[in-house]
């Protein structure tokens, strides 16, 4: 299961409200399983994404656990 960590200078919040526009409904369509300020798991098409954000000094550091959707992730972090 492949890891994928970056650093941004969006708050912890506004990166969560991106993933969940990117992996969410308007976007690939994959299903909420848990969401929080700093975390939000998405499942479906045989697979998941699993999207953590933590402050970090003055800048936020995500990581994103997947199966099955590293192409997507990669091209999340692309657009960041």
């Amino acid at each position: 299961m492949p890891v994928y960590v970056t650093k941004t200078k969006l708050k912890t919040e506004e990166f969560v409200e991106k993933a969940l526009a990117y992996f969410g409904d308007g976007g690939l369509g994959l299903e909420i399983v848990e969401q929080s300020d700093c975390c939000v798991r998405f499942k479906g098409g045989g697979g998941h994404v699993d999207v953590y954000a933590e402050l970090r000094e003055d800048k936020t550091e995500i990581r994103i656990e997947t199966r099955e959707w590293d192409n997507q992730v990669k091209r999340f972090f692309e657009k960041l």
